[in-house]
């Protein structure tokens, strides 16, 4: 019998390799290694079943705790990433009109938060992103290169 988990285990593990990055069937692969072993010892078809099930929940539950930790992002990207870099203004922000902004090579549309007057070539920090327009401080900092 442990001969008949082991394909069946295969079955579960060439199904992981067809479909990668979702470790669903990874997890039955586990299960039917696990109905193998015990299928050396035990001899109720209905306790290696139970086997299978129970170790495939279990390691898809060690697998779903793994894959969670493992992608968690700490990293802000994108748009998200710009909030509290410091830009060169290049076009100059008027009161309520908009300007253009240098950060890190990109250029930006951009206002200001208390609606004042940010000169051209003031450095700049990014408050948040609205829409497609950096809303920004005039920062008292130099950039550094």
């Amino acid at each position: 019998m442990a001969f008949i988990w082991l394909i069946f285990a295969l079955f579960f593990l060439l199904l992981e390799m067809g479909s990668p990055g979702l470790f669903y069937f990874l997890s039955f692969f586990f299960g039917g290694v696990i109905a193998a072993l015990l299928s050396v010892w035990v001899t109720d078809p209905l306790a290696q079943v139970l086997a299978f099930f129970s170790g495939s929940i279990a390691s898809f539950a060690m697998l779903w705790f793994w894959v969670k930790k493992e992608h968690t992002i700490s990293t802000k990207t994108n748009v998200y990433a710009l909030q509290g870099k410091k830009g060169i203004v290049l076009k100059e922000i008027a009161k309520n009109n908009i300007g253009t902004v240098k950060v890190g090579g990109e250029v930006w549309s951009a206002k200001s938060v208390h609606a004042q007057d940010i000169r051209s070539g003031a450095v700049v920090e990014i408050v948040r992103v609205q829409g497609a327009h950096l809303v920004v401080v005039e920062s008292n900092h130099h950039m550094s290169k």
